[in-house]
């Protein structure tokens, strides 16, 4: 999928599907390297934005993960279910959320007797998880185990709103032991170009190379500095490349945008915005 997905084989379907596949591709590549190699490294840049302070995602005593995709939360399924295994053979599971181009379901449908309201994305699986109604496809819970989610976004800084509204749908007993989590899938380009060197030719480093241009592809790349500017447009005032518009971009620039403005036609708008605050 991933082959057919980086050469626009794959017909468009709806914005589920696309961050169903992105999902799929990026995680489910990512299962097949050793967690210490990109997963981990990854995963240890998760922002804390709710929660208890000092507590990061992935301790120092994490030694590997493990993913368990689309398990079932009720009439609903988050994108994952992490699982970090421990040096002392404990295990922690995390609920992941993962958005492309979407955003999330935050409008609650109804409100039970305990005053819980139902219908948040992120308030829901985390519930899932925590009561241990959350199953993978082989009935795995982890009931009273699971106290942190995992959202994962394209922008380049935190979707603050979103994750705030969330936590406030929390009561306040929930909220003394839930931790809300971000991280960046922009993130995991600079993992991945640096790890790429390292690993010798043949599969590994084929499918590293490969992720590396599925996110450039999709045009999942952090901010890499002005210094590169010179080597994008050696000549100021020369037309860049559509690959070049997207790389100019700092993130959270485009990352912000609705879907209809990141359509090619209206780049090069957006590019002389940028290209105004360069220096002369």
């Amino acid at each position: 999928m991933l082959k057919a997905d980086l050469h626009n084989k794959l017909a468009s379907g709806n914005l589920t599907r696309k961050e169903d596949l992105l999902t799929s591709n990026v995680l489910g590549s990512l299962t097949y390297l050793p967690a210490t190699a990109a997963l981990l490294p990854w995963l240890r840049q998760a922002q804390r934005q709710h929660g208890p302070d000092g507590i990061p995602l992935v301790g120092k005593d994490v030694i590997d993960a493990t993913v368990s995709f689309w398990p079932r939360a009720g009439a609903r399924e988050p994108d994952a279910v992490l699982l970090l295994h421990s040096r002392d053979g404990s295990t922690e599971p995390v609920v992941i959320e993962c958005k492309y181009l979407e955003t999330l379901s935050q409008k609650p449908f109804s409100t039970d007797p305990e005053g819980r309201t139902h219908g948040d994305q992120l308030v829901d699986y985390w519930r899932a998880l925590n009561e241990g109604t959350l199953r993978t496809r082989d009935g795995s819970s982890w009931a009273g185990k699971g106290k942190r989610l995992l959202y994962i976004t394209r922008q380049g800084t935190a979707p603050e709103r979103e994750l705030e509204q969330s936590w406030n749908r929390l009561l306040d007993s929930e909220k003394a032991e839930a931790s809300f989590f971000w991280l960046s899938w922009r993130a995991l380009h600079p993992v991945l170009t640096e790890l790429a060197p390292q690993l010798p030719k043949g599969g590994p480093h084929r499918l590293v190379t490969d992720l590396v241009a599925y996110l450039e592809h999709k045009s999942l790349l952090g901010f890499r500095g002005f210094s590169s500017l010179s080597r994008v447009i050696p000549v100021l005032g020369a037309p860049p490349t559509l690959r070049e518009r997207w790389s100019l971009h700092p993130p959270g620039f485009l990352g912000s945008l609705p879907e209809h403005e990141l359509r090619p036609a209206l780049l090069p708008e957006r590019t002389d915005r940028w290209n105004r605050l360069l220096p002369r």
